[in-house]
């Protein structure tokens, strides 16, 4: 019988940052070894697309990441929202490997958050430079605090700069990331200040109207994780290495990354420039980080792995700390 867990639920169950990151890794792994399956995402909007979706200009939109990887189950993220006002909702749904039966059927929007910033943690352990001590973060909401948890739990991260354009924003995510996390956190009201002795930058904003950040500002050595198509810009598009959740869901991703396909269509960047994927660093068949000063620029899509990744893990748990309601069938 599959068991129901509420957003409040999601919040009850005790979590291990490095554990969930190591279980998206080993569903790399499994999908690497012909363990496992996904498709690019699904996303319907309306009204129906003209172009190429820049910009968002859609009311509506139903998104749907499917996966299937062995051991963990088959899960799918169902999503759907109206653009730019913040309503709409979205479920995780768990099945059984094995017998293929609901194993789970999970509220997404704290999860949603965890299941995007966590990836921020195996860009920062697997591309990051090894002293890593300073983080600078472009965002402030549920993703951004889940990324730069993730960071934090695989780097000794010792100072912590943010921008948000709104204020109070960035001094509420200032106060409770030190509070929390014990690391002396520093709001900055520019974006270049944030970054520029940042080791590792963590973008994750809400933006549909472009780059939030500049690759000059980037200083030698950093990775900068990108966490929205829009974010990034053509000069670290340019300068860059750069490495890949999953190539697939890269190109013709809706709304497009679009410095990468300016770069491509103008020839400066080609296809093998955008085939380094987290899974060929994780199994050693492509350096990330080829020079200490190498600039990395790592674009992290969601994808239908990590909903089943997630999914199986909080229904473990729910189950091991009896949290949520077992539903009939």
């Amino acid at each position: 019988m599959p068991r129901y867990l509420s957003y409040d639920d999601t919040l009850r169950i005790d979590l291990d940052l490095e554990e969930i990151i190591t279980a998206f890794e080993e569903a790399h792994r499994r999908v690497a070894d012909g363990e496992g399956v996904y498709s690019p995402r699904l996303r319907l909007v309306y009204p129906p697309l003209s172009g190429n979706g820049a910009g968002r200009p859609w009311r509506q939109n139903l998104r749907i990441l499917p996966g299937i990887v062995s051991g963990l189950g088959a899960g799918v993220r169902v999503g759907g929202s109206r653009a730019r006002e913040g309503s709409g909702g979205s479920f995780l749904l768990l099945f059984d490997f094995d017998t293929m039966t609901p194993a789970a059927i999970i509220s997404d929007h704290m999860v949603h958050g965890l299941r995007s910033g966590i990836p921020n943690g195996m860009a920062a352990r697997r591309l990051a430079l090894k002293d890593a001590r300073v983080l600078g973060v472009i965002g402030s909401g549920r993703i951004a605090r889940w990324g730069t948890r993730a960071v934090c739990a695989v780097r000794s991260i010792e100072r912590i700069h943010v921008f948000s354009p709104t204020p109070e924003h960035r001094r509420d995510y200032a106060r409770a990331m030190q509070e929390e996390l014990g690391i002396e956190t520093i709001a900055w009201e520019d974006p270049r200040t944030a970054v520029a002795d940042a080791d590792i930058v963590v973008a994750a904003t809400n933006t549909t109207t472009g780059p939030i950040l500049s690759g000059g500002w980037l200083k030698s050595g950093c990775t900068v994780i990108y966490n929205t198509p829009e974010e990034i810009d053509v000069e670290t598009a340019r300068i860059a290495r750069i490495v890949v959740g999953l190539k697939e869901e890269i190109m013709g991703h809706l709304p497009p990354y679009e410095a990468v396909e300016t770069l491509m269509a103008s020839g400066e960047l080609t296809d093998a420039d955008i085939s380094c994927e987290i899974t060929d660093v994780l199994l050693g068949r492509k350096p990330g980080r080829q020079s200490p000063e190498d600039v990395i620029a790592y674009l992290n899509p969601g994808c239908g792995i990590y909903d089943t990744a997630v999914a199986s893990y909080f229904h473990r748990k729910a189950e091991e700390q009896d949290i949520g309601t077992v539903l009939p069938v």
